[in-house]
């Protein structure tokens, strides 16, 4: 039967369509439920202001530009379009997320078949912490289609030289969205020439170089300032403007503990990229004439494009104290690629290994295992905390039963908190040692049926099917998240026409709206003080106010300023019981009915309204 599903010529194409009504059906679910980000809500509202004219990127006393242009052109381009609002970003980033998934199916239905193609969309499809980022307006879900565009028009069999011209401009559209993509643009370049040659590789990055000098010329120098001053040598950063000085509010300390906790999380929700990595390179295909044709170099490209690229975004996440907890939001700009790799390589597979490789195999799966747990520690602590198991005193068996982690905790004076880590940590390894145990049997019964499968490569292979069948669940991170307490997009909206009915157009605006400026895409014709879209991060203490005004930044006398003169405050109920429920001078501004809960989920999510009266 599996061998006639194999031969229909249709079967493939009907597990497509099946995962992309799967991905379709999620995101169109979490896009309500999911409330709205600081990033979302500024790449939609300044993407909006953007497009439309009223500031430009890089603009001196505009808006902080943290990012590269095209993050927010993108988003702002359909807000323009369709018409600004929080539904219209989410729809655009789900149909961007379909292109992505139609692209890897493109890619790896050309280099492998369609069976491989539908299993790599399948993997995308019923992961829901990917469906949940492709739901949200991020620069990963633009990200994510330019390189998987990319690969897909430049990458593998019979690729012509318009296909090269055509990626290389991808490629470069993709480092316009987010800086950390450049690598993957000189990757390509070189990849091009152990596939072409050298004069194909410098045809190609004409149309890339043009596109990031074109850009680069336009918003120049304030885009080198802003984007580009970390990277550069030192030497080289005194040629151009430097941002002012000022010390930064969000500086976190992050112990060892939880940056490991940190990487096991992107371990869990990516799986399929990372550890589909480790099996590759475990069972890394060593047929002599493989390494003369074009699926070789292909998967050379994916493969060190993605470890790559993994290891800066450790680095940058993992090791610095900036953002430690992105690690895994990072990965979702590339594990599409990660994806495709797998899927192209896997018919290359060596599943015929040695002694020592069955040495590597088995550690691996016991510290995945136990790294699994640990990353998911949060999540299944108080299942597992409490299970009850018999009261034993003295070896002997007592009356009634009790939860483990009060047995644990009894036995050898260890707290709640310690046992949350230890006891998941714990479970990950134990089933992975089951997991072995099961392997051995089930291989002896299999072994006549697959005589050329060596227990090393059975293993690893298992052990990663299982991971991929189990990514919906909890093990993995990638439930649901709660119900926001219903529509969050109509509770959005309700909060944005509420404030809309109140401020009358080229009215000045004091924002202090808590994690999301979403609702002022419902507000037209505002006045605001772009420095504070960006609440706390763009924050400084002291510093040349005027300074940092002009790079979209803002302090304490910049906030009394526009206090002092803005028409309305607009002020977040937790931000307003923190602080400014004892500076908001109630003889000169009188208070408006709040807005409901822009998320129920969120405590103090309402927004106080102040207009001024004289």
């Amino acid at each position: 039967m599996i061998t006639k599903i194999r031969q229909n010529r249709f079967a493939p194409y009907a597990a497509l369509t099946a995962s992309l009504l799967l991905f379709l059906g999620q995101a169109l679910v979490y896009m309500r439920q999911l409330p709205s980000t600081l990033d979302e809500g500024n790449y939609l509202y300044k993407g909006y202001l953007f497009v439309t004219g009223v500031i430009r990127p890089f603009e001196p006393y505009g808006v902080w530009t943290n990012k590269m242009p095209f993050a927010f052109l993108i988003p702002g381009s359909a807000q323009a379009l369709f018409g600004p609002g929080l539904l219209t970003g989410r729809l655009f980033a789900i149909f961007l997320g379909l292109l992505t998934l139609y692209a890897l199916w493109h890619f790896v239905r050309r280099e492998s078949g369609p069976w491989w193609a539908a299993a790599a969309v399948a993997v995308v499809a019923v992961n829901p912490g990917v469906v949940r980022m492709y739901t949200q307006a991020l620069s990963e879900g633009p990200v994510a289609l330019l390189l998987m565009g990319a690969v897909a028009v430049g990458v593998g069999r019979g690729r012509r030289l318009w296909h090269l011209l055509a990626a290389s401009f991808i490629f470069a559209a993709a480092v316009l969205t987010r800086e950390n993509m450049l690598p993957v643009f000189g990757l390509y370049l070189f990849y091009i020439i152990f596939e072409h040659g050298w004069k194909k590789a410098l045809l190609a990055s004409i149309p890339g170089l043009l596109l990031l000098a074109a850009v680069h010329a336009i918003f120049w120098p304030d885009i080198v300032t802003n984007i580009w001053m970390p990277w550069l040598p030192k030497a080289i950063q005194g040629l151009f403007p430097q941002l002012p000085a000022g010390e930064a509010i969000w500086d976190p300390t992050i112990s060892l503990t939880s940056r490991l906790y940190s990487f096991w999380q992107g371990v869990r929700y990516h799986f399929a990229m990372l550890f589909g990595l480790v099996v590759l390179l475990l069972l890394w295909p060593d047929q002599a004439g493989w390494r003369k044709t074009s699926s070789f170099r292909t998967v050379i490209f994916l493969t060190v494009t993605v470890a790559l690229m993994t290891a800066a975004h450790a680095w940058a996440a993992l090791w610095k104290d900036y953002c430690v907890f992105c690690f895994g939001l990072y990965l979702n700009f590339f594990s599409v690629l990660g994806v495709a790799l797998t899927a192209v390589a896997a018919p290359f597979f060596r599943v015929k290994t040695s002694r020592w490789h069955t040495g590597i195999v088995i550690p691996v799966i016991l510290i995945t295992g136990a790294g699994l747990g640990f990353g998911g520690h949060q999540e299944l602590d108080d299942t597992l905390l409490k299970l009850t198991i018999p009261r034993v005193k003295n070896l002997q068996l007592q009356p009634g039963s009790t939860e483990i982690w009060r047995a644990l905790s009894n036995k050898f004076g260890l707290t709640y908190d310690q046992l949350s880590q230890i006891i998941p940590t714990a479970a990950g390894l134990l089933t992975a040692v089951l997991f072995l145990a099961a392997v051995v049997i089930l291989f002896r019964l299999l072994k006549r049926r697959f005589p050329s499968v060596s227990w090393g490569a059975f293993a690893l292979l298992a052990f990663f099917a299982l991971g991929l069948i189990l990514s919906p669940t909890v093990v993995f991170g990638n439930v649901p998240e709660p119900d926001c307490g219903g529509d969050v997009i109509a509770t959005t909206e309700a909060a944005g026409k509420l404030l809309a009915s109140y401020i009358p157009e080229g009215s000045r605006i004091f924002w202090e709206g808590g994690l999301s400026p979403a609702p002022l895409l419902y507000v037209p014709g505002i006045k605001i003080y772009g420095a504070q879209l960006n609440d706390g991060y763009s924050f400084r203490k002291g510093g040349n106010s005027d300074e940092l005004y002009r790079y979209g930044f803002w302090n304490e006398e910049l906030s009394n300023k526009w206090m002092n003169e803005a028409d309305f405050l607009l002020i977040v109920d937790y931000g307003y019981k923190q602080g400014y429920n004892t500076v908001v001078d109630l003889d000169r501004f009188e208070e408006l009915p709040m807005t409901d809960y822009i998320a129920t989920c969120r405590d103090n999510s309402r927004i106080h309204t102040f207009k001024r009266i004289k």
